[in-house]
């Protein structure tokens, strides 16, 4: 899965550079992990770096709800410059499987990313 996330995140910050949806303005992540703990942490904390790459800089505030023991953690990242993002991770139940919700909203357009590597905008 992580060589799957970032194929997508590397498309998605093409899109990002290209200017074809704009400014980017504000970005939903939703990952869904195996584990709880690190893996849980490392895949907001990969999450956000993603992000902030699209986004240009780090985030100026970050507020985290819920806790990487738990596995389920939700990121609301803010830049003074109007930006936006809510990273969020679980885990996934033991009969479903890892996956990745992206949306990258633009200031005159949109990308997103769901379940498997292809990028549609």
């Amino acid at each position: 899965m992580a060589n799957d996330v970032k194929s997508v995140a590397e498309g998605m910050a093409d899109i990002a550079r290209s200017g074809r949806i704009g400014r980017p303005v504000f970005v939903r992540w939703t990952e869904t992990v195996r584990e709880r703990g690190a893996a849980a942490q490392s895949a907001a904390d990969t999450a956000v770096g993603h992000v902030s790459d699209w986004m240009g800089a780090a985030p100026d505030r970050q507020t985290v709800v819920g806790s990487p023991e738990a596995g389920n953690l939700t990121l609301f990242c803010a830049w003074d410059s109007g930006q936006s993002a809510i990273v969020a991770t679980g885990v996934a139940s033991a009969d479903d499987r890892p996956g990745l919700d992206i949306a990258l909203i633009g200031s005159s357009g949109a990308a997103y990313h769901e379940g498997s590597t292809e990028i549609s905008a």
